[in-house]
């Protein structure tokens, strides 16, 4: 099977890129159903042996080789990878599990460019905005990464700044997934049950609400006003003073990340209530709010020490109308009922039951 993807001369050198990468990390098959091997490096193309391909094979498994894939193609890919690591329904557990490595595993920019940056954005320089500012980043991510400071009142805070250059990065490679995607919806074995170009839409979409980062801080403050006077959570809040699309400045709060038993066991957080109240959270955004966080996974949440739970990052968030609510409320009645046909029910109402489906396989599985 081959596709010539449009020549896109002004993307020759990503496109170049993209094959080399994958063919280094044996997915050469891959390459050459895509019609991307006119892309590859003479060098590359010397270097590739079935012998080669096979010793990689052999080192690393299918999961692994994803994964760094992503990791070196950038901010564009590793940010796909984190919103395919919550997508069980569409990978199997091992790939789920590698692809959650890559949550922390960015490497950070330079200190000069935060500054630069910060000034551009407020106007002012940092030692005018900022009493104390560490210029070892708290965490870098796709799109930003984040430092601990303090305000000139005195006020801790954590301050996320967007990736230099991120934005025309992320257009070209959007452009080329988007090329991809038409391909493989014509082409791909699973074209009859995923339409990969609507996925690539609702990526893009995604990807230009976190670049800017004034969504994100409109987010948290939906969260705090639909869970004020709620002692079971924690929401930061936004100082918009110093906040812009490429600037985030929050309140630091300091939290466990769930991830850490040992120092939950030794702060003597309750465990067990935290989850209760973490549950019970997100039973709240999604029933009663109908506006939830988009990506709570262990990185982004954490607990504090009076047995709140703490949430962070607020770039990717979703929505459920009523009648959605009701579906949902449905699919998790029959589930707890352990109700089969209402479970089916309530899968074809959601819309996620392909014509062709054998129905007796369904029932069986489910």
């Amino acid at each position: 099977m081959q596709f010539h993807l449009r020549k896109r001369y002004k993307h020759f050198a990503r496109y170049r890129e993209i094959a080399n990468i994958l063919v280094r990390h044996g997915f050469s098959y891959l390459v050459h159903q895509l019609g991307l091997s006119e892309f590859l490096s003479l060098r590359r193309r010397l270097k590739t042996t079935p012998e080669a391909e096979q010793r990689v094979k052999e080192r690393l498994s299918p999961p692994v080789r994803l994964r760094l894939v992503l990791q070196e193609l950038g901010p564009t890919f590793i940010k796909l990878g984190q919103v395919l690591s919550t997508r069980g329904d569409l990978l199997p557990p091992e790939y789920i599990a590698e692809l959650e490595r890559l949550q922390d595993q960015v490497p950070p920019f330079s200190f000069p460019e935060v500054r630069d940056l910060i000034r551009m954005e407020l106007g002012l320089s940092l030692e005018e905005i900022f009493a104390n500012f560490e210029t070892a980043p708290l965490a870098a991510a796709s799109i930003g990464q984040v430092h601990r400071g303090t305000l000139r009142d005195g006020t801790p805070v954590v301050v996320k700044v967007q990736r230099p250059g991120i934005e025309k990065i992320l257009a070209t490679d959007v452009e080329i997934l988007h090329d991809i995607g038409r391909f493989l919806d014509r082409y791909g074995p699973w074209r009859e049950l995923y339409s990969l170009e609507e996925m690539v839409a609702e990526f893009e979409k995604i990807l230009r609400e976190e670049v800017d980062f004034t969504v994100e801080g409109r987010h948290a403050e939906t969260f705090r006003r639909h869970f004020s006077g709620d002692t079971t959570v924690c929401f930061p809040t936004v100082y918009w003073d110093h906040t812009t699309r490429k600037v985030l400045v929050m309140e630091d709060v300091e939290g466990v990340k769930l991830t850490n038993p040992d120092e939950l066991l030794r702060q003597g957080i309750d465990r067990r209530l935290v989850a209760r109240r973490l549950a019970d959270a997100l039973m709240k955004q999604i029933f009663l709010h109908g506006f939830f966080h988009g990506d709570p996974h262990p990185g982004n949440l954490a607990a504090l020490p009076d047995n709140r739970v703490l949430f962070m990052d607020f770039g990717i968030v979703g929505w459920v109308d009523e009648e959605l609510r009701g579906k949902i409320g449905d699919l998790v009645l029959g589930l707890v009922r352990r109700s089969t046909p209402q479970v089916i029910r309530a899968v074809e109402s959601l819309g996620a039951v392909p014509p062709h489906v054998d129905r007796t396989a369904l029932h069986r599985d489910i």
